[in-house]
Formats: C-alpha cells, structure tokens, sequence
C-alpha cells in the first residue's frame, strides 16, 4: 500500500500509505480558523482505508493550497519544537 502527493508543478512524494496518512492527519490538525471544511477533508482523506492514495494538490484552489502549505509549516514547527524539549 503506497500513497502520492502531487503539487500543482508537477512535482510530488510517494511513500507508503501510512506514512502519507499520518502526515496528512498532521496537517490537517494545523489547518488555521476559516478552513474547517479542508480540515475535514484531509482528515476523512487520511482514514480511507486504499491500496492507494492520490492526492493532487493542483485541483485546490490557490488558499486551499496556501492554507495546506501553512499548516504543513506549522505542523512541522511544532514537531521540531517538540522534539527538542
């Protein structure tokens, strides 16, 4: 079971399903007020139970996809200071 991201560029990650499932859930948990549905969606989208994961990051719209790559910057900063302590 594997999982891909695609950004809108073109370029992308693989990884296996689980990995790509708990980052998406991260993310999701970082995503700001106002974007509740996209939470929502991440979160559904990280517990579907597939062989494989899709997710194309170009058919957002452009604040969905800002909105994604700031909680994924959050998500990690958060992750890092955690680790640290």
């Amino acid at each position: 079971m594997s999982g891909y991201i695609r950004l809108e560029d073109g370029r992308g990650m693989g990884g296996p399903s689980v990995v790509i499932d708990s980052m998406l859930t991260l993310v999701a948990n970082h995503i700001g007020d106002g974007f509740e549905p996209l939470r929502v969606f991440l979160a559904d989208k990280a517990k579907r139970p597939a062989p494989f994961l899709d997710f194309n990051l170009g058919g957002l719209t452009k604040p969905l996809r800002e909105e994604i790559y700031a909680a994924a910057a959050r998500a990690l900063s958060a992750t890092l200071s955690t680790t640290a302590q």
